[in-house]
Formats: structure tokens, sequence, C-alpha cells
């Protein structure tokens, strides 16, 4: 066989083979992003009737700290 198309004949199943990996990891992908889609649409589904907390609601909020005393904020304190 002529080199030249014996050359030709091996890049084209390594163009083959590489076409197969890139396919397998698209099907991959595909699933993830299946996958994903399902999540969002039940976290969608949960928080249909959510509603927006009031500024009641949000100023109720705890947000004290319990230890403020640690080395940094004592630097920062300086």
């Amino acid at each position: 066989m002529n080199p030249t198309l014996k050359y030709a004949e091996e890049k084209a199943k390594q163009a083959d083979k590489l076409v197969a990996e890139l396919e397998k990891e698209i099907e991959k992908a595909n699933k993830e992003v299946e996958k994903h889609g399902k999540e969002v649409e039940k976290v969608k589904t949960k928080s249909e009737a959510a509603e927006p907390m009031t500024k009641e609601e949000v100023d109720a909020i705890d947000i004290t700290i319990d230890k403020a005393d640690t080395q940094i904020t004592e630097e920062v304190q300086k």
C-alpha cells in the first residue's frame, strides 16, 4: 500500500476514535444537564408559592455574633 494512503488511513482511524470519545462525553454531559434540569424544576415547584420576606421579618432576624473577640477583630479594632 502507498505510504501516503496508509498514513491517511491511520489518521482516519484516529479521528474516528476521537469522534467516538467526544460522542461519549456529549452523552454524559447531556445526562448531567437533564439531571440538573430535573433538580431545578423541583426547586421551582417548591418555590412557586413562596413570598418574599417582609421588612418586619427581615428586621426580626438575629444577626448578633457570639464570639467577636478573635485575634482578627482585635487587630481591626486597633
